[in-house]
């Protein structure tokens, strides 16, 4: 009975006549159908000069010391001096590529020792076995307890700063095997 009843309201309902809603339809606030669409680059830039003006403004009326926020005028002209190495004793690129150097000069190594070893985990029982102990103790301490380690074992110069990356990569292996044995397709 209910659903007759239902039916024959549905069937009321398409029969009523519904006046056309009028071609003109409100004026669209924006010209871009969806929030967030359109480009922001403008928006960036503009808040960029906000801020640039902002610190300036705020610096060179000594609101703030100069201590705790040097005006614009002064980072530039620091910058300047350690990109032609006068206020220290090589200059910025030398320091930029002593840097990068460093990095993948580690980053090589341990992907010299970690690849293997995780791949070796992954296929062996027995290498997984051995290293699986040492990557287990490793993996869960955060860089900044071991890197004093580091630098009383290997000392201060470039091996010390290249020694503390290459444990990183091993720690990827381990990954991969967890994967493996969950039935990933690592």
């Amino acid at each position: 009975m209910l659903e007759l009843q239902w039916s024959l309201l549905a069937d009321e309902m398409s029969t009523l006549d519904v006046p056309a809603t009028d071609a003109k339809a409100a004026p669209s606030t924006s010209a871009f159908a969806e929030p967030g669409e359109g480009n922001a680059t403008l928006i960036s830039v503009a808040t960029i000069a906000a801020l640039l003006l902002a610190w300036a403004v705020v610096t060179n009326a000594g609101w703030v010391k100069p201590l705790f926020l040097p005006s614009p005028q002064a980072v530039w002209q620091q910058f300047i001096a350690y990109l032609t190495g006068q206020a220290n004793d090589h200059s910025l690129l030398q320091h930029a590529t002593a840097s990068l150097l460093r990095v993948f000069s580690a980053f090589a190594l341990a992907a010299v020792v970690g690849i293997p070893v995780g791949l070796g985990m992954g296929v062996s029982r027995v290498v997984r076995g051995i290293a699986d102990p040492v990557l287990e103790f490793y993996r869960p301490l955060p860089p900044l307890a071991y890197l004093p380690l580091i630098i009383i074992w290997f000392g201060i110069d470039d091996a010390s700063q290249g020694a503390a990356d290459v444990p990183e990569l091993p720690g990827a292996g381990r990954a991969r095997v967890a994967c493996r044995r969950e039935g990933g397709d690592a």
